[in-house]
């Protein structure tokens, strides 16, 4: 009889696919600065020094920001294009899964053939019958044997074609879904680690615009600072 291990190995493993990974939230990046005419306490230029270098310096940060952002956003949208297909493909899968649902019903009606093909020989084998009738009987039982030795052979073929291409399917299905876990997983990491640069940098921001955003300078005093004086 065909073993349907196999078959239930293979329906198993449909289910076995990777889970979609959200995508984490990202911030916007800050505002870059700009040193203004505020009421606070008039600068001296050493301290104006200090604010215009701190100014450049979280201003360059803030710039390179934007290139990395386009760069995630354009990998984040071809990540979710990759697994909305692999959601498509699991579909396809499910429908497989049907396939191998109807093969199973169909290796349970064979077997239930050769269950009711062994009681009609054991049967046959107690009864001790003899003469043309035994002799019809023992006929019938050798055809039907025949017959069932042929249906084993292609429903064995059958099975091995199906769960052979059903298995690889799945076992390439698997391997891509792990792969785009894995790249989402990457994403997630260098896209955290952004956001963590950029609240680092509006920290920095933050302390900018308290320690110089409303203080008053001399534009001499810049003129000189730009001058390098």
């Amino acid at each position: 009889m065909i073993r349907s291990a196999a078959t239930r190995r293979v329906i198993g493993l449909v289910g076995v696919l990777a889970g979609t990974i959200a995508f984490a939230q990202s911030p916007a990046p800050s505002a870059p600065l700009k040193m203004g005419q505020g009421s606070g306490a008039l600068l001296t230029r050493e301290q104006l020094r200090s604010c215009l270098s701190g100014q450049d310096e979280i201003n360059r940060r803030i710039g390179g920001l934007g290139d990395q952002r386009a760069a995630l956003d354009a990998e984040r949208a071809t990540l979710v294009a990759e697994r909305d297909a692999l959601t498509a493909e699991r579909s396809a899968l499910d429908q497989r899964r049907q396939t191998l649902d109807a093969f199973a019903a169909k290796q349970a009606a064979f077997k239930q053939r050769v269950d009711d093909y062994s009681a009609r020989v054991k049967a046959f084998n107690e009864s001790g019958g003899s003469g043309p009738r035994a002799d019809r009987e023992r006929s019938q039982l050798e055809r039907d044997r025949r017959q069932i030795e042929a249906d084993q052979q292609a429903l064995e073929g059958e099975r091995v074609q199906l769960v052979s291409a059903t298995e690889e399917a799945i076992r390439a299905f698997n391997a891509r879904a792990e792969a785009l876990g894995a790249r989402e997983q990457g994403w997630n990491e260098r896209n955290a680690a952004l956001n963590t640069t950029v609240r680092t940098i509006e920290e920095d921001r933050e302390l900018w615009l308290k320690e110089c955003g409303n203080r008053r300078y001399r534009e001499d005093d810049e003129i000189a600072i730009r001058q390098g004086r």
